[in-house]
């Protein structure tokens, strides 16, 4: 849990901060894990919903028939990503190549098909005789209802006839009567039935009212499990970075070291190479020294050996001497 991550001041050593971003990976896999399970729940609502309607779909379809209207049914469904493992499974129309059989497997196939051909006509059968007792019974709301009701409209033969006695006129009245009961009881019912079908409506659509709002919640969960993820996988992204600007800086901290070591041996060869050259100098400014002052012996000692000769030019005689 977020317990176990340390402060942001104690994110100062590098092993603190590799630990940190393991912890922080691993309240990302603890949050998406929580949330997955709401998920499948939510999910597993819907299966059950799905079933309610389902049911309630069944009884309205037949008011549906009943009243003969048209209408299309609300039928929920699960969508493809809501089953379970729903990536690996391969949809029959996604196969562009046609599957081998061996003889086996094509044995096996004839004998289903044959199989279901016998099925088939077995069943034609059946829906001729459904069609004869649909057509016998009127397949009506008002010859099923009749026939509950117990009620005998059958319409006297002298019905429309002008002349009529007594009897006949009795019983074409005592027909009216029955006709106006059946007909006020047939709207009855039919009100009834539309009633309900009202009702079933509504209940349906609070069912699908009240999963909307627990997907709605989900959805603005959602949101905050995504901001928080994000929030996590920001810091990881920050200690990385800081991770790999720390690798980046000792490298170059270490090439700068290199090169500081480099300077140091040739600042030390140097100052050997200048210590050498100083030895040297010294030695041969003694020996420049030592031949000036030989020189300038020699420059006097010439001038008191020809200081007496008049006319000499000693200049000359100074540099025809410097050159032997």
């Amino acid at each position: 849990g977020e317990s176990l991550l340390y402060s942001h001041m104690e994110l100062t050593k590098r092993e603190t901060r590799i630990n940190q971003v393991e912890l922080l990976r691993d309240q990302i896999r603890k949050v998406r894990s929580t949330f997955n399970v709401e998920v499948r729940q939510l999910v597993k609502d819907k299966g059950a919903e799905i079933d309610k309607v389902d049911e309630k779909n069944v009884r309205l379809q037949e008011i549906i028939e009943e009243l003969k209207v048209q209408e299309d049914l609300i039928k929920p469904a699960h969508a493809p990503c809501e089953h379970e493992g729903w990536q690996l499974i391969v949809d029959d129309s996604e196969i562009k190549v046609e599957k081998y059989l061996s003889a086996a497997e094509r044995a096996q196939a004839e004998k289903a098909k044959a199989e279901e051909e016998a099925r088939r006509k077995a069943n034609e059968g059946d829906d001729q005789i459904l069609r004869a007792l649909s057509d016998m019974m009127g397949g009506t709301l008002e010859v099923k209802k009749d026939a509950e009701m117990g009620v005998n409209l059958e319409k006297p033969d002298f019905y429309d006839a002008e002349d009529l006695t007594d009897e006949q006129q009795k019983q074409c009245r005592e027909y009216d009567r029955r006709l106006q009961v059946y007909e006020e009881e047939l709207e009855k019912q039919r009100k009834a039935l539309e009633t309900e079908a009202k009702k079933i409506r509504g209940e349906i659509q609070a069912i699908l009212d009240a999963f909307d709002s627990k997907l709605s919640s989900l959805a603005e969960e959602k949101l905050s499990v995504d901001a928080e993820i994000y929030q996590y996988e920001l810091q990881v992204t920050l200690l990385l970075d800081s991770l790999v600007k720390e690798e980046d800086l000792a490298l170059h901290i270490g090439r700068l070291q290199k090169r500081t070591d480099a300077a140091h041996l040739d600042l030390q060869s140097a100052t050997a190479s200048v210590a050498s050259f100083r030895e040297e100098l010294d030695a041969f400014r003694e020996v420049y020294e030592t031949i000036l002052n030989e020189d300038k012996a020699y420059d006097k000692a010439l001038r008191r050996e020809f200081a007496d000769e008049a006319g000499l030019n000693f200049d000359t005689l100074s540099k025809l001497w410097r050159k032997r």
